[in-house]
């Protein structure tokens, strides 16, 4: 059956916390919201005030974060809001746009471009942008090549103001996947466990100095968890992605993970797990997507 893939994935990542030497009751409690998460999908026959709510927390998170940004409350180059940091909330607010396309939340884009515009995220940038050429291709294609434009257009910049950083950042993310697959194995080190055995390395290829919390990219981490259980995952993604219904969010995600960590960002992993349990329902049912 189509969900078994998924089901798998969260069995070997729930007996592979039996070995890993990471935060297990984190590592459990991330487990279990995506489980349920993956759960309520299957169960709702529409997603539509879930994404909903998420569009609002996000917009409402805009202007908090430009008000904290005003006020010196944040020290950082790009806004933050509640999450805590401007790539978080650039994650979330790239599925959120996604998810308005999906869903016909039309008034949640102006809040959710001038987010990403202001967090400065290009990966969040290069995702919104993709997704918004997707949904417009296929009816308004001198829409969607504007869209590409103005995306590429935002690349480019951030990337020119910031090469100083950007350099740094490329060179850090090399050493760390450079390092992670050095140590990959087989059935992985358990679910949770990339910090704590980074941390425990004698030899780095990452030069800058930095412990990561994560590998800046989802594939790369879960490899190194789970080993060959992580390959059930991206099955399901890769089927959930031939089927039919709002496949934008999956396409979200995917850019952003490679090259950070939305899988482990809440709400971000959460619904990726909501959404691929969404899908797997309607390929056992047959009414309509809302947009392809």
């Amino acid at each position: 059956m189509i969900h078994l893939p998924a089901i798998a994935f969260l069995a070997y990542a729930g007996a592979s916390l039996a070995w890993s030497p990471g935060d297990v009751p984190w590592a459990a409690a991330l487990l279990l919201s995506l489980a349920l998460a993956y759960g309520l999908g299957l169960w709702l026959r529409d997603l539509y005030w879930l994404w909903f709510g998420y569009c609002v927390v996000l917009a409402a998170n805009v202007p908090i974060a430009i008000a904290f940004k005003a006020f010196g409350l944040s020290d950082l180059s790009g806004i933050q809001g509640l999450f805590g940091n401007p790539n978080y909330l650039a994650c979330a607010l790239a599925m959120g746009v996604a998810g308005a396309l999906s869903y016909r939340l039309w008034w949640y884009l102006p809040f959710g471009v001038v987010g990403l515009l202001l967090c400065q995220s290009r990966g969040a940038m290069l995702a919104a942008g993709v997704v918004g050429m997707l949904a417009l291709w296929s009816r308004f294609r001198a829409t969607a090549m504007i869209v590409g434009l103005l995306s590429i257009y935002a690349l480019l910049h951030f990337t020119e103001t910031k090469s100083g950083y950007e350099a740094s950042a490329v060179l850090q993310r090399l050493g760390i996947w450079q390092d992670t697959m050095n140590h990959f194995t087989i059935f992985g080190r358990g679910f949770g466990s990339f910090s704590t055995a980074y941390a425990a390395w004698p030899v780095h290829t990452n030069m800058t100095l930095i412990l990561p919390q994560h590998a800046y990219n989802d594939a790369v981490e879960l490899i190194f968890d789970l080993g060959i259980g992580a390959i059930p995952l991206w099955f399901a993604v890769a089927v959930a992605l031939e089927g039919s219904g709002p496949r934008l969010p999956l396409v979200a995600f995917l850019i952003l993970s490679l090259a950070f960590f939305p899988f482990f960002i809440s709400p971000v992993g959460q619904f990726l797990a909501l959404t691929l349990g969404h899908l797997t329902r309607r390929e056992r049912t047959s009414y309509a997507p809302a947009i392809a």
